[in-house]
């Protein structure tokens, strides 16, 4: 983490869990094993397995060294294959099945590139920290291979938790598991077709009801419309939280995604709609589309097999408001 004017902003690897804490996402610097297919560790875990694996070679050594053996300050053949053969051997079998990362084989490797975000994190000096940080992150100029996404929260935890996970012992991570859970028994009965009404049941059963508002301003217009909203973020104008895409060499457009609490919530939905109209102004490509969250969890995109449209409700930053 680093400071912008008395502010927060950190590095978060999006969608991608620490397999040692289950920090998720991981902060800052993230590893990843070069041998096993899935397996990333953040720094501190990483710090742990180091200081790990050099136990576990002291604990090798003093058992290789009962019963006696060649003086260790001289360098012998047997030495040498005792050293291939300890991490193999049948004293640490067990628990390199369990944790295989714990052989030095295992190599891991500090992961840059577009996995990552940069988040200026709220409190009270986020409102004069965000102008550094916008001129300092401009999305015109974050490159897609290094970057995913620039994100504003307004509050410290805006980007992380939500209302429900503050008051509650029913975490975001439990619910969404819960929810897969039940679509997974959803489609498994089979034979009835999936509606809208379906997904908001399940979204009202499980309290996953944020949602987005999107944007698709061009690269020439991305700057000055991402600053519109990150100043509403910020101000309390708009929804707690906001992010922007980086630059893609293959699109024309970046994506501007604005929170809603709750998507079921009319009213709320339509004052950041009007707000986001007045701030942003025209683009050239002016829709505005809301997708919920628990839609973008279950993989409603724009071929899903059940015929679903991806978004609920469409709007015009010049016009009047459309709703599937």
């Amino acid at each position: 983490m680093t400071a912008v004017d008395g502010s927060t902003v950190r590095v978060e690897h999006v969608d991608v869990q620490c397999d040692g804490c289950e920090a998720d996402p991981i902060l800052g610097d993230r590893f990843k094993c070069s041998v096993c297919s899935d397996r990333d560790l953040c720094a501190t875990c990483m710090r742990g397995l180091v200081k790990a694996r050099v136990l576990r070679a002291r604990q090798v050594d003093a058992r290789s060294d009962v019963g006696g053996g060649c003086d260790r300050g001289v360098t012998t053949r047997r030495d040498d294959q005792q050293q291939q053969q300890r991490w193999s051997g049948r004293l640490y079998a067990e628990l390199e099945q369990a944790v295989p990362c714990l052989d030095p084989s295992h190599r891991f490797v500090k992961m840059e590139g577009p996995e990552r975000a940069v988040r200026l994190m709220g409190g009270p000096a986020v409102a004069a920290s965000l102008p550094h940080f916008l001129s300092t992150f401009s999305p015109s100029l974050a490159s897609c291979a290094d970057l995913a996404w620039i994100a504003v929260d307004r509050d410290e935890h805006a980007g992380q938790v939500d209302s429900q996970d503050r008051s509650s012992r029913n975490p975001l991570k439990r619910r969404v598991e819960r929810l897969l859970w039940e679509w997974e028994a959803v489609l498994d009965e089979g034979g009835q077709p999936i509606h809208a009404e379906d997904l908001d049941r399940l979204a009202r059963a499980h309290a996953i009801l944020r949602g987005k508002w999107m944007l698709f301003p061009s690269v020439a217009e991305v700057d000055t419309c991402w600053a519109a909203v990150a100043k509403g973020v910020v101000a309390g104008s708009l929804g707690p939280t906001a992010k922007v895409s980086s630059v893609s060499p293959l699109k024309e457009n970046h994506v501007v995604l604005v929170t809603v609490q709750n998507y079921l919530d009319t009213e709320e939905v339509r004052r950041i709609e009007d707000v986001l109209r007045s701030a942003v102004g025209g683009l050239r490509d002016d829709r505005m589309l809301l997708k919920p969250d628990v839609y973008s969890i279950l993989c409603v995109n724009a071929k899903n097999e059940w015929g679903l449209r991806p978004t609920i409700r469409e709007a015009r930053l010049r016009a009047q408001s459309t709703e599937p």
